[in-house]
């Protein structure tokens, strides 16, 4: 093999905003194809019972608005005080 183990043969990479020439015919395809079948959609819209609605709603969600990004974090709560931890909660309740 004439490379080391996660060593590119190409150290530079593809270049930033370099478009994948073959997902580019795929997206366009499917592009067309839903723009046709937007107008469907209030049609299948009336078809479903409110569970279906739902779902549908939130397999949609995360296209209409941006994924907020996880964190976490781990908090040892058992050595704080009472007073301590209705700042905390206090502070969880009102952040705006």
């Amino acid at each position: 093999m004439p490379y080391k183990t996660g060593q590119s043969g190409n150290p530079n990479g593809r270049k930033k905003g370099a478009i994948n020439k073959v997902a580019k015919p795929i997206k366009e395809q499917l592009s067309e194809f839903l723009n046709e079948k937007i107008q469907e959609l209030p049609a299948i819209w009336n078809k479903l019972n409110a569970r279906d609605k739902a779902q549908f709603l939130k397999d949609l969600w995360p296209y209409y608005m941006a994924r907020m990004q996880a964190i976490q974090m781990e908090v040892d709560l058992g050595g704080l005080n009472e007073s301590q931890l209705d700042y905390i909660i206090n502070g969880l309740l009102n952040k705006k």
